[in-house]
């Protein structure tokens, strides 16, 4: 079995791609700041990629942590977390 791959080094990839794609030239020919073109166009666009492998990293992450706490018996927010939606109380949810 292969192992993951990390999610940020993915980042810098996906940037350059971005950076050569047609909405960007029109960017620049518009006259934009070129840290404007970066940060609004290219920077938003290229961490779609990351976004979508962190999001399931962290359900993994977050079912880790309720098994690890039921196994052994740790009193942390997951068991809270539980409580709190097996009785409904929205009042822990909102504070």
């Amino acid at each position: 079995m292969r192992p993951s791959r990390p999610p940020l080094p993915a980042h810098p990839a996906s940037l350059l791609q971005v950076i050569r794609e047609d909405y960007i030239r029109t960017a620049r020919a518009k006259g934009l700041h070129e840290r404007t073109v970066i940060v609004i166009h290219a920077l938003k666009n290229s961490l779609i990629p990351v976004i979508t492998v962190l999001g399931p990293l962290l359900a993994a992450v977050v079912t880790g942590t309720f098994i690890i706490e039921r196994i052994f018996g740790i009193p942390a927010w997951a068991g809270i977390l539980l409580t709190v939606l097996a009785t409904g109380t929205t009042q822990f949810i909102t504070a």
